[in-house]
């Protein structure tokens, strides 16, 4: 049973890792999920380590940055002693993931991220962070691929989560009749953010530039989308000179989709505000020294998403000194009132749509957590990875060497064109070099998901074979599952028909199993090698030395009928170990070249 932890920070991150839950417990029903996260992700079932509330750190609130280290530390201990994940998704939330990706690496777990930090923004140097603590990144935006890409880092672009979770547009004489609207006014939506921070540095800028829209037009109405992490008793204190501002809970999308226009604080709102077309401002505000410190570190002038996205300014970015009622609320009366204005904005955010594939993001980052989960042998400790790297290391040099200067040859070679299993005694497993690399790239060879196996995991891969991770104890079914898929798919599978464990030289039943189910042919072979290093293990494994002999033989095609009877096939498990012994003299015969 496979789990998984999840770490949110906000509002909007435990949104999107709700669906990829929703995705994940559809193809994987029995893993095990916990997580940080909001509402969404307690509604999908998931146990909650914690919520958002210790979660919101901007600035410099020392209180609450240090609840957010022992948050850290707790956390740790948690995963490392109880929970004990074989995989963590980080979801957005850059400060706090990327320290947890950095510890989570120690301890031998596996970080995937999900909705990375913006780096093409600001704190560039976070991508080395990443490369070196993140397994795997599941992108967002298309222009991201080739940032990841130049640094080497494993990325899959699963397309803006946005793009397929958003609802469809509200009807709007049904939000305005559910909302005690006036259907003859126009509707300014206000977003001032989801942190006690942002409303601090906005919110007063926006209550003044809603009183000076309302002395320049009596034919508008306001609505103000209050967070859920944003209590009544603080968004009261900036309402007081507001009264006809209609206060809205848990409906940002009907809003979002029924509003003339949108006076917005920057995040993630400004792209779901343009994927409805819906005209906008964005604004915001931070402390000076704060603002100093990003202009020294940003890398793009833009700052919101559909403006990035677009490469050039189309919805007004009013930052900082520019964040002043007056500009805010000529803006949005221009917005609001002015058609070639508003059509020139709404053509613009349409051409960003189409920029935008319609990918289903969820469910492809919860095919790839499936397969990562059970591609290797993960949960490992510190130590094990260390020993697997160090071991590795030289094993690596040592195979590169013997590919290189070993004599192969082949006996009744036959170049197949449809995919086969070949059946081969596991003591004679390095033998396989002597297929040529051509042929590798189309192979698949079942290895042991052990610290072991994970070396020979690396040398196969290094020599061009592809790979399958399992045994009869450790996720043998997914493995079989692969298998199957792998032949299906026109690739060939080498299969030690002894393994795992022996006895030696004695078929067992498995390669009936993946003949019957899969339909393909079995090709039996073996091998003779000299000089060689024989260890006394169960399969008197055989290594070869440098400047060796290596003949191979293949033997007769076998077909098993997938409807076989018991009795039978114990009859075609006999054939294939006799021919397996048949080999085993030719290739003693043969060696001698």
């Amino acid at each position: 049973m496979k789990r998984l932890f999840i770490i949110t920070g906000e509002y909007s991150g435990d949104q999107h890792a709700s669906y990829v839950v929703r995705e994940l417990r559809s193809i994987m029903p029995d893993v095990v999920i916990e997580a940080i996260g909001g509402e969404a992700l307690k509604k999908e079932g998931i146990k909650l380590f914690c919520d958002h509330s210790k979660m919101n750190v901007v600035g410099l609130d020392i209180k609450a940055i240090w609840e957010h280290i022992c948050l850290g530390k707790n956390l740790l201990r948690y995963l490392k002693k109880e929970f004990k994940p074989n995989a963590v998704l980080l979801v957005d939330y850059g400060g706090f993931n990327l320290r947890m990706a950095k510890a989570l690496h120690r301890m031998g777990i596996p970080c995937y991220y999900y909705i990375c930090p913006q780096l093409w923004v600001t704190r560039r140097h976070r991508i080395k962070t990443i490369k070196k603590y993140v397994k795997k990144v599941f992108l967002t935006l298309p222009f991201e691929k080739e940032i990841y890409e130049k640094e080497g880092i494993p990325c899959e672009y699963v397309g803006h989560p946005l793009v397929s979770q958003l609802p469809e547009r509200y009807d709007r004489e049904k939000f305005i009749e559910e909302n005690n609207l006036d259907k003859n006014k126009k509707i300014v939506g206000i977003f001032p953010g989801s942190r006690k921070f942002e409303l601090e540095n906005l919110m007063n800028t926006f209550m003044r530039s809603v009183e000076i829209l309302e002395k320049k037009s009596d034919n508008i109405q306001f609505c103000l989308a209050q967070a859920p992490t944003i209590s009544d008793e603080l968004l009261n204190k900036y309402l007081k000179n507001n009264p006809n501002i209609k206060v809205l809970k848990n409906k940002n999308y009907e809003l979002l989709s029924c509003a003339d226009t949108l006076m917005l604080a920057s995040g993630t709102v400004a792209l779901e505000a343009a994927l409805y077309q819906t005209p906008m401002i964005i604004s915001y505000r931070a402390p000076w020294l704060f603002y100093a410190v990003y202009l020294l570190i940003r890398y793009i002038k833009l700052v919101s998403l559909p403006n990035i996205i677009l490469g050039r300014e189309v919805v007004p970015e009013l930052i900082q000194s520019k964040s002043n009622p007056g500009l805010i609320a000529e803006k949005i009366y221009d917005l609001t009132f002015d058609e070639k204005t508003r059509k020139d904005m709404i053509s613009s955010l349409c051409e960003m749509r189409e920029k935008l594939e319609d990918k289903v993001s969820s469910k492809h980052v919860a095919a790839g957590l499936r397969d990562m989960l059970y591609k290797d042998n993960i949960n490992k400790s510190y130590f094990d990875n260390l020993y697997i790297n160090f071991i590795s290391f030289f094993a690596l040099i040592y195979f590169y060497f013997l590919d290189l200067f070993t004599r192969k040859r082949i006996v009744n070679y036959k170049k197949f064109n449809k995919p086969v299993i070949y059946a081969i005694w596991h003591g004679l497993q390095n033998s396989v070099g002597c297929f040529s690399k051509e042929d590798r790239a189309n192979i698949n060879i079942l290895i042991s998901p052990s610290n072991d196996g994970e070396i020979a995991n690396r040398i196969c891969r290094m020599i061009n074979f592809k790979t399958i991770r399992g045994s009869h104890k450790r996720r043998g079914s997914q493995a079989l599952r692969e298998i199957i898929r792998a032949l299906k798919n026109g690739e060939s599978v080498i299969y030690t028909v002894d393994g795992p464990k022996g006895p030696a030289y004695k078929v067992k039943n498995g390669i009936l199993k993946i003949a019957q189910l899969s339909g393909a042919t079995v090709v039996p072979i073996s091998a003779q090698m000299n000089p060689i290093v024989r260890f006394n293990s169960w399969d008197k494994y055989e290594l070869l030395t440098f400047f060796t002999r290596m003949t191979l033989v293949m033997g007769n095609e076998i077909e098993i009928p997938h409807d076989c009877s018991e009795e039978e096939g114990e009859q075609y498990r006999i054939r294939i170990e006799d021919e397996l012994y048949r080999l085993k003299e030719i290739a003693i015969k043969e060696f001698k070249w």
